[in-house]
C-alpha cells in the first residue's frame, strides 16, 4: 500500500515537471525575441572603420603606438 502510495506520487510529480517545463519553453522564447527587438541593430553598422586614417599601411608597431 505505501509502495503504491510513493509510485503514484512519483508519477505525478514527473507529470506536472513535464508540464512546467512544457510552458517555460515559449515564455523563453518570447523574452529572446523581445530582446532582439529592443530597437538595437544586431550587427554594427556598416562603413565604420576607425583605423581608415591608416589606410593599409596597419601593422602590430602601428597599433601597438595608438
Amino acid at each position: 500500500m505505501v509502495l503504491s502510495f510513493f509510485f503514484l506520487l512519483l508519477v505525478s510529480t514527473a507529470v506536472m515537471a513535464g508540464r512546467v517545463m512544457k510552458d517555460a519553453e515559449p515564455a523563453a522564447e518570447t523574452y529572446k525575441r523581445e530582446m532582439l527587438e529592443n530597437g538595437l541593430g544586431r550587427t554594427p553598422q556598416m562603413g565604420w572603420n576607425s583605423w581608415n586614417h591608416f589606410a593599409c599601411n596597419i601593422d602590430e608597431q602601428m597599433i601597438k603606438e595608438t
